[in-house]
């Protein structure tokens, strides 16, 4: 996440540049605009989106398996192991990941760089959930991992301490603590002009803030 956010910070500097009153330049806006442009072949982005579409569908299909079986099999259900429910989290936040972030970086960061195209809503929204299902991700990895140290190395207190309702609380708890943490992300991030003239082709998707608090919210979230 710090590496994105960092690279948000270039591009926050950038048009920091481009706004700055004591800057002067002879360029036109549209030559403004060029410096965000990023010069990408044809064929290395026919090559990105093949592994992207490739990473979707086997993502999508295999983790939409994997909740579905959870969920629905009730012999995996009445195991006294509670594995099948940090399994069927993670597998979840890992869709959600697909589903909802994957598609539009595919179109807006690969192929079409600006001008954005869906709006401040949706671009708030993208950063909150991808960070949102980042965060429950590795949290439900550690939670598993956690699971299977109690479960391999001391059976019979996994068996008092990891019970179904303490799993379900702690899953819970984690999803509410992951979307608690990129809160911040609505309000860092948004749809903007990146030239001074509020031209509907030069928007894009970018940090909204000033840099020290971007800094902040970097400190906090990592």
């Amino acid at each position: 996440m710090s590496l994105i956010l960092n690279s948000s910070l270039e591009r926050s500097d950038a048009l920091t540049g481009l706004h700055g009153d004591n800057v002067q330049s002879d360029e036109s806006p549209t030559q403004n605009l060029t410096s965000l442009d990023v010069n990408t072949d044809v064929y290395s982005k026919v090559a990105v989106t093949l592994i992207y579409i490739g990473l979707f569908v086997l993502g999508s299909l295999g983790n939409f398996i994997t909740v579905h079986t959870l969920v629905r099999k009730k012999s995996l259900q009445n195991l006294q192991s509670t594995v099948h429910y940090h399994l069927a989290s993670l597998a979840l936040s890992d869709l959600l990941i697909l589903l909802l972030c994957m598609p539009i970086e595919l179109y807006n960061f690969i192929w079409v760089h600006h001008p954005w195209a869906f709006g401040d809503a949706v671009c708030r929204g993208y950063y909150f959930l991808r960070d949102a299902c980042t965060y429950a991700t590795a949290f439900n990895i550690a939670s598993l991992s956690v699971e299977r140290y109690l479960a391999i190395c001391h059976p019979f207190k996994a068996k008092s301490l990891m019970s179904t309702s303490r799993t379900k609380k702690l899953i819970s708890i984690i999803w509410t603590l992951s979307f608690l943490l990129a809160t911040p992300m609505i309000f860092t991030m948004g749809e903007m002009y990146a030239n001074a003239l509020p031209d509907p082709g030069e928007l894009i998707c970018t940090t909204i803030v000033e840099e020290s608090t971007i800094k902040t919210v970097i400190q906090v979230s990592s």
